[in-house]
């Protein structure tokens, strides 16, 4: 099911704070991290949307096996790219 399915207005760019994604009926146990490749940086934390990684390699790199992290990409941007 997609992101927009719970929260209509996600579709069209609506942001989303980490304390609200369990909220929205995904249910994470883990930590949630941030990419955006337009204003983020991989020496920050990921761990808000106001300090976001730049690349989804950086929030990969943090994530544990079997804690149920998520990684949230930022909307409206062509800027994700991974090989």
């Amino acid at each position: 099911m997609l992101a927009h399915d719970y929260v209509p207005a996600v579709k069209y760019g609506a942001k989303w704070l980490a304390n609200e994604v369990s909220g929205a009926g995904i249910i994470t146990f883990g930590n949630i991290y941030w990419v955006n490749p337009d204003t983020g940086g991989d020496a920050n934390d990921g761990l808000t949307p106001t300090s976001p990684f730049k690349t989804i390699a950086a929030a990969f790199a943090v994530c544990t096996t079997k804690n149920n992290d998520y990684i949230l990409l930022s909307a409206g941007t062509t800027a994700h790219t991974e090989t």
